[in-house]
């Protein structure tokens, strides 16, 4: 404490001697230009007159002055800030309600920027110059990629890569009896780290020339697989793992926070593509010089000056002429070539241009209106403040405060609010940032969104408080320091507020606020409504005592035709068991995963056999591939013709890739009526990828993935899905006798049957479509909670603007009580602003969410698409305002009432 004193006495004498020096030096110029006057013939009182009218005002001099010494702008800045403080702490219910808002309004922008953050513009971490990274949507040949790599005139470098791709990883590999994990990563070209700029943290990474075909296989590991599974072992390098049952040699660690091409996809192996089949099964095949193998995503890094658009049009020309030679592809498929599309590889999230404004304009429209109504709030409240203290201002412009000095000393105080708010927000978004963390996707590959707090967002809360603090002060400001400050100081009472009945600041910012918790609501709305439609979804089959897991007999170390045998003895030999009623192998899970998966995409090009006089149909389908039993374990009905057998199944593995052969088919009603209209689809034949199918069967249309809510054309061919060649991990479903153990029975027979094979995500179908319902649990209470809030701050700036017009004209009440008007007469006066306001808030809100929807239709297409709900529906349109009505009505109805509880006589006693 007594340093603090003796440091604020020096400072005291400081400013003392400055102003000493200050004022002696004003003197001794004054005194020098007087004396040089009187040798002109003044006299010494004419010469000082002159002197001083010469020099001008000393003390305009002496502010000058000072406002020129270093640091003297710091002093009016800190009366400012103390004079605020002041003023906060002596409203505390404004200063809380302010806040508050802007607490929650900063939070939610800050929690939706912090996703865009780490999907678009948070760079790839550890990359040198991200931005000049470029990625293929699609996948190609490795000779593909070798012409690609070949165009310099478009990339620097060029690397390719498989994944993500699940290795089986013993960590232990000295003892045999360790159990392994099942871990994600990418099978890499060996100039895959260079091209995208990334140094190793320890050892090396990749050399074209060490990692060639039949060299030793080594892998490189992240950090955080070097951390969480090698437990940060200092000579990690060196050390040898089992990938996929064949020891390996980790010779390098990558930088901290490097996880692969896209992040959101985290890869913790790095597996070269010179390491051959036994490492990974993808590489069978002799992939590396096959054109069909169509396996490889493309990384690039793009030359100076060569746009994204660009470098797809070079990509594009020569992924059209890969198919010329081949009989497996249709004509329109030759006509229309294989476009390329390229996407930004600095970015953690994985979107395409359209995508990416997509996010950025929902994200951007909901900060935007979540954030001004914040601001319409504050300024609302601050305005009413403001009448309260036009007489302070009246009396301090009266005394020569300018009107600027005045507006920025209220400037101060609203930032100061803001700032408030801002920090307040960035914790409230931190934790929303913490629950959106422990929400997992349903997703069958990793998938880290890896939101968090970063100096990005900080920077950002920092923005948006100072713009709040200044959006929302100015009106405020200016409406206190207005003209007309004599009638204020004449009155005794502060002036009434021109235009409160009409087009007030304080009616415009409350209409403001409902018509854009109009809009708002209507936006949020059809989001919610569209994932609470997915609310309890109906997958299409029964579910009740199903469960499954998933297999990757490769991975173990089985052959394909090991495999192929495998994907016939599991069913049968589950089947066998007392507890279980049926079991089959599919090649993947049903819905598959939140994202949609092959299942829900129309992507395989089908034509049937040309009718008399007429030209093929050709159709885009999905594909699936089953196993026999299929239909019948989940509980599909097969409304014509028949499902697989095992026959099938054998039939399928000897005719190999024999393209002669005939492939039995099942289709959906959805596909049989697309290929065959109203004919008997049973015995027809199709032709797709050049081989021959035939129609053994039609199954019940039933839910293909958990984003597609309409049921698409699919084809269901039979497992193995490509003999011969890499089987992929297979999914076994099977369903249980009501009353028994079936899962653990399953995990007993399969332990003793095929001890060798990993089996892994064992649960039942319910707890995977629980995830689902998690994720729509979350999502529609995260967009809920956001109109929810704004008409919170409707109803608020409402109630406010109420009570104070009520408080306002207490006098012109209690004088038409006195003459005789009715006290109903009276609720009506105060309800009908009320009322004006929410009408023409509401009708705005309406005829502004309807241009909002014109504006973002092309947005909003992709919603409607996926959550089948329209920007028009009624419930949205009709309902919005209604409920915008009957939530802020009572908001007007007790100021309105307290107003007719007026005494007169005391009222006016008191005026």
């Amino acid at each position: 404490m007594w340093e603090r004193l003796r440091r604020r006495f020096a400072g005291g004498a400081r400013r003392d001697r400055f102003e000493n020096e200050l004022a002696g030096e004003l003197e001794f110029h004054l005194q020098m230009r007087a004396e040089a006057l009187q040798r002109g013939g003044l006299s010494r009182e004419e010469a000082l007159r002159r002197a001083r009218v010469e020099l001008g005002n000393p003390e305009k001099i002496k502010e000058d002055v000072r406002d020129l010494r270093f640091g003297a702008w710091l002093d009016p800045l800190l009366q400012d800030l103390r004079y605020g403080l002041r003023m906060l702490r002596k409203h505390p219910g404004v200063t809380a309600i302010g806040v508050a808002s802007l607490a929650v309004g900063i939070g939610v922008c800050t929690y939706f920027f912090s996703q865009f953050n780490a999907m678009v513009l948070r760079p790839l971490p550890g990359s040198r110059a991200p931005r000049a990274l470029a990625a293929s949507s699609e996948t190609f040949s490795y000779p593909v990629f070798e012409r690609f790599r070949d165009l310099d005139a478009v990339a620097d470098a060029a690397a390719a890569y498989i994944g993500p791709t699940p290795f089986h990883v013993v960590f232990d590999d000295s003892d045999p009896a360790s159990e392994g994990a099942r871990i994600f990563g990418h099978l890499v070209s060996p100039g895959y780290f260079q091209v995208l700029g990334v140094t190793p943290a320890a050892g090396r990474f990749f050399d074209p020339e060490a990692e060639r075909v039949g060299s030793e296989a080594v892998a490189v590991v992240s950090d955080s697989f070097w951390r969480r599974r090698l437990n940060a072992d200092p000579r990690a390098v060196g050390r040898t793992l089992r990938i996929n049952g064949r020891s390996v040699t980790i010779v390098g660690i990558a930088p901290e926070g490097f996880r692969g091409v896209f992040p959101v996809n985290p890869a913790d192996v790095f597996v070269p593509v010179t390491a051959g089949p036994s490492v990974a099964p993808e590489l069978r095949g002799d992939v590396l010089r096959d054109p069909e193998a169509d396996r490889f995503h493309v990384v690039l890094r793009l030359s100076r000056g060569v746009s994204l658009s660009a470098a797809e049009a070079a990509l594009d020309t020569v992924a059209r002429t890969r198919g010329a030679g081949r009989t497996d592809v249709d004509e329109e498929t030759r006509r229309e070539g294989r476009q390329v599309t390229l996407l930004r590889a600095g970015r953690v999230g994985r979107l395409t241009t359209r995508q990416l404004w997509l996010v950025a304009g929902l994200n951007g429209l909901l900060v935007a209106l979540v954030l001004s109504l914040a601001c319409a709030n504050l300024a609302g409240l601050l305005i009413a403040r403001a009448g309260d203290r036009r007489r302070e201002m009246a009396l301090r412009m009266a005394v020569g405060a300018p009107r600027a000095r005045l507006i920025r000393q209220l400037l101060t105080e609203s930032v100061m609010l803001s700032l408030a708010g801002g920090v307040a927000g960035l914790v409230f978004s931190y934790w929303l940032v913490r629950v959106a963390g422990r929400v997992t996707a349903a997703t069958a590959t990793p998938f880290d969104m890896d939101l968090r707090i970063d100096p990005a967002v900080c920077l950002f809360v920092a923005f948006v408080a100072v713009a709040a603090g200044v959006g929302a002060g100015l009106a405020p400001a200016f409406s206190a320091t207005r003209k007309g400050g004599a009638a204020v100081l004449n009155s005794g009472w502060p002036a009434p507020l021109r235009g409160y009945r009409r087009f007030g600041f304080r009616n415009l910012f409350v209409g403001y606020q409902v018509a854009v918790s109009v809009m708002l609501l209507i936006v949020v709305g059809y989001l919610v409504i569209g994932f609470q439609r997915f609310n309890g979804i109906d997958p299409g089959f029964d579910a009740t005592g199903m469960a499954m897991f998933e297999i990757d007999p490769p991975r173990d170390g089985y052959s394909p035709s090991q495999a192929d045998v495998l994907f016939a003895e599991i069913p049968e030999t589950l089947g066998a068991l007392g507890a279980v009623a049926a079991a089959a192998v599919a090649d993947r899970a049903p819905l598959g995963d939140v994202f949609g998966s092959a299942a829900g995409r129309s992507d395989f090009r089908v034509s049937t056999g040309a009718p008399a006089g007429g030209a093929p149909v050709l159709e885009s389908v999905a594909r699936r591939h089953v196993g026999f039993g299929y239909f019948a374990t989940l509980g599909v009905p097969v409304v014509q013709g028949r499902e697989f057998t095992k026959r099938d199944h054998e039939r399928r593995c000897a005719s190999g890739t024999d393209a002669a052969a005939e492939t039995p088919v099942v289709v959906n009603r959805t596909a049989a009526g697309r290929l065959f209209g109203g004919a008997p689809p049973v015995g027809r034949p199709l032709r797709a990828a050049g081989r021959r199918h035939v129609v053994v069967g039609v199954a019940q249309d039933s839910r293909p993935s958990f984003l597609t809510a309409e049921p698409v054309p699919t084809m269901f061919l039979p497992l193995p899905e490509r003999c011969g060649r890499p089987a992929q991990a297979a999914t076994v479903l099977f369903r249980g006798v009501a009353g028994l153990d079936s899962i653990s029975a399953v995990r007993r027979e399969l332990a003793r049957s095929h001890p060798d094979l990993t089996t892994f995500n064992l649960r039942t179908v319910n707890e995977h479509l629980e995830r689902f319902d998690r994720m729509i649990w979350f999502n529609s209470n995260q967009f809920g909670g956001l109109g929810l809030f704004g008409l919170l701050l409707a109803s608020i700036g409402l109630a406010g603007v109420t009570a104070y017009a009520v408080a306002r004209r207490r006098k012109e009440v209690a004088i038409r009580l006195a003459l005789g008007a009715k006290r109903s007469d009276v609720l009506r006066l105060v309800l009908r602003e009320g009322v004006v306001l929410l009408a023409a808030g509401a009708l705005f809100g309406c005829v502004g969410a309807f241009w909002l929807s014109r504006s973002l239709s092309s947005l909003l297409v992709d919603f409607a698409r996926v959550f089948a709900v329209s920007a028009g529906d009624p419930l949205l349109l009709a309902g919005v305002p209604a409920l915008i009505l009957c939530i802020t009505f009572p908001f007007c109805w007790f100021p309105a009432r307290r107003a007719t509880r007026i005494d007169p006589a005391t009222t006016l006693r008191a005026e």
